[in-house]
């Protein structure tokens, strides 16, 4: 073909790709704007902040000689441009760091902000690692990502897992540097302590990701039994994690009055986290410590398999394009390493998707081994749309480079096209709740009375605004009214139990009171633009006083 004409191609397709991720980014600017004017606040939010003070509480108790026993295996660094932020204006609106006095509505606001700031700053890493690697597409794999509903719901206010792909994201792009940048391995401790600092299980991943790209940079086509240049390879590796360590307890405060049993105890945290609810997928409430139905709900039994919790939730919940990333993903991965071991040598692109197939794959391999314990739809497991997004990219690089039938590439580009498009649409419509997307199986195939949408409340703000009652959301002391009770029977408050009004976010077939004699007051609904589904996502219930 000639070169002219392909150039034009990729040209094309970079601008309209570069179009529609502005689109999207100003789409999510509006998303987040409504959300936060509904009194948008979800559940774990409140929590987060307290835990924002009682880490920095912690770290300065070491210092002042105070009883620092607190222990917390979060991250803190995700939060705290928000809680800075937020106490600037403190200080500047009341004179006081006070954290009773702080305006929590406003640090809710702020953290959503920042918490999008991080996901445009994960486009960034795919556009800076797709430019870097040489791609003529590379608005392609960022405009994938912020296409996908159910991250760029996500992006709204989850500062717990939308940090976390960035930095991981991050720290995959720095491995794209050091490839060609040696100088670079000096400040590997940082990149890893700041990904290992919000869950501390990812540490020997990170260490050992970093270790197979120094080998792949390092040993390809050289001798790599040479003793001299292996020992001195290893002990520069050895220096390094010792300042990596050092990194992640500077980051973790509440690890400074007892690292070495801080780290082990985070660790074994992480490792079997103990969180005894479930989610409910087709009618069945799910969770690893829900079997035998020794958990909060022991009426409610079933099997535990993290690979079956990970295929249906999966099956629901990514669009098309992320389905299809995944499996470029496994196959560009595959390919790769399979080259590296026959040939001994490998190119940069090549190099390139191991080291975003690693983080595709790594995590999730060992917490299928482990059968670990997920929750919450899919978003422990956000971090691998970024990676993915990018290899999707790769992959239609190489197909147009190689495919010579233009016909072919036509319908390529357009079903790409099409799929965003429609996920344009439903990110549109489901504004601005659009983490509880379900793909076009999942609306086929799942009830909303049978499957958890809006698990973290976010629908709440409006369904209260709705409601014209009175209440609180964003109380001082970090406190989130009205009173989250186990899973799904929330009740309003004290004021409001009196007049046995409910509320419900999750199926209510689990619910822990009688439905019989109960109606529905108000609910929050969105519709899926092209099938017209009405999804309910969140309601009041008033039931009769002689309910339980």
């Amino acid at each position: 073909m000639n070169l002219d004409i392909l150039n034009l191609q990729f040209k094309y397709i970079n601008r309209v790709s570069k179009y529609l991720f502005f689109l999207v980014s100003g789409i999510m600017l509006i998303t987040l704007i409504e959300f936060n004017n509904l009194g948008g606040l979800t559940l774990d939010e409140p929590q987060q902040l307290q835990r924002v003070y009682n880490q920095i509480h912690s770290g300065l108790s070491v210092y002042l000689d105070r009883d620092s026993s607190y222990f917390d295996p979060y991250g803190l660094i995700q939060k705290l441009p928000a809680f800075i932020t937020s106490q600037i204006f403190s200080l500047l609106t009341t004179g006081s760091f006070n954290d009773e006095v702080l305006p929590n509505k406003l640090y809710y606001n702020l953290s959503h902000i920042f918490t999008c700031i991080f996901s445009i700053g994960t486009c960034w890493t795919l556009y800076a690692s797709s430019k870097e690697v040489g791609f003529k597409n590379k608005w392609v794999a960022p405009t994938l990502l912020i296409c996908s509903p159910v991250y760029l719901g996500h992006s709204i206010f989850n500062i717990k897992d939308i940090p976390f792909a960035f930095f991981y994201s991050l720290f995959s792009w720095y491995l794209l540097k050091i490839y060609k940048n040696k100088n670079w391995d000096t400040i590997s401790p940082f990149f890893i302590a700041m990904v290992s600092s919000m869950k501390l299980t990812t540490l020997p991943v990170m260490i050992g990701s970093f270790l197979i790209a120094s080998f792949c940079r390092d040993f390809i086509d050289k001798k790599i039994y040479e003793k001299f240049y292996f020992y001195k390879f290893l002990f520069q590796r050895i220096i390094l994690v010792f300042f990596t360590f050092i990194l992640v307890f500077t980051f973790l405060p509440s690890s400074w009055s007892e690292p070495i049993r801080y780290f082990k105890s985070s660790f074994l945290t992480f490792i079997s986290y103990e969180w005894t609810g479930c989610v409910t997928f087709a009618g069945t409430c799910s969770g690893k410590y829900n079997i035998g139905g020794l958990n909060t709900f022991p009426d409610i039994n079933s099997d535990w398999s993290v690979f079956k919790y990970i295929i249906n939730w999966f099956s629901i919940k990514l669009s098309f394009l992320n389905l299809i990333s995944i499996i470029f993903s496994i196959v560009l991965f595959s390919r790769s390493v399979f080259h590296l071991f026959k040939k001994n040598s490998i190119s940069f692109r090549e190099y390139a998707r191991i080291i975003f197939g690693l983080q595709v794959l790594s995590l999730p391999i060992l917490i299928i081994i482990a059968n670990s314990n997920l929750y919450d739809g899919i978003r422990h497991l956000l971090f691998l749309l970024p990676a993915a997004s990018y290899l999707l990219a790769d992959g239609l690089n190489s197909i147009f480079l190689e495919l010579k039938i233009q016909i072919f590439k036509i319908a390529i580009v357009l079903i790409i096209f099409v799929s965003l498009i429609f996920n344009i649409f439903d990110i549109v419509a489901l504004s601005p709740y659009q983490y509880i997307y379900m793909n076009e199986f999942g609306i086929i195939s799942q009830r909303y009375e049978d499957t958890d949408l809006d698990y973290w409340g976010a629908s709440l703000g409006e369904l209260y605004k709705k409601s014209k009652l009175k209440y609180d959301i964003f109380p001082k002391g970090g406190k989130f009214l009205p009173n989250f009770r186990a899973f799904n029977n929330i009740k309003l408050s004290n004021q409001t139990e009196k007049n046995n009004i409910k509320l419900n976010t999750r199926p209510p077939d689990v619910l822990e009171f009688d439905r019989s004699r109960c109606s529905k007051t108000i609910t929050v609904n969105r519709r899926y633009p092209i099938t017209n589904k009405k999804i309910e996502i969140s309601s009041l219930i008033n039931c009769f006083s002689s309910n339980k």
